[in-house]
């Protein structure tokens, strides 16, 4: 059985983010959303020699291990070649896979961004979680 959602569904929310939004009213404490283990990308689910490597690296941030953990998970998927602006494989070997089909070639981050850039975000909250994540980025 793979996620189940009860009242929800993905959609863009009204300041342009994607989200999750209600189909209808939900009571205090009710399940919106399942997701089996199985399904969750984790340390815990990474194959032993992955997990030796980077217990190797306790200075990682999780962004760096995340980084490091979808990369041996394309590494699995055959061979890759770039193809509008998506990467392609030949060969099934991630569970990810199809996930992994749909991340962009290329992209930058906030840490990369500019003041000038980040404040044209217009919007007070992108605006400050820009500032504080360069700033994280460089401590």
């Amino acid at each position: 059985m793979g996620i189940v959602t009860h009242g929800i569904e993905a959609s863009f929310v009204r300041l342009g983010w994607r989200g999750l939004v209600a189909t209808r009213p939900i009571a205090p404490g009710e399940t919106i959303l399942e997701v089996p283990e199985r399904l969750l990308l984790t340390n815990q689910r990474m194959d032993q020699q992955l997990h030796q490597v980077l217990q190797r690296h306790p200075g990682l941030r999780p962004e760096q291990t995340l980084a490091v953990l979808l990369l041996s998970e394309l590494s699995k998927c055959g061979t890759s070649s770039a193809k509008e602006g998506t990467i392609e494989t030949a060969a099934v070997g991630s569970l990810w896979q199809p996930y992994l089909m749909q991340l962009p070639k290329a992209y930058t981050t906030l840490c990369n961004w500019s003041a000038a850039d980040i404040n044209e975000l217009q919007m007070d909250h992108a605006i400050e979680v820009g500032h504080s994540r360069v700033s994280r980025s460089r401590t």
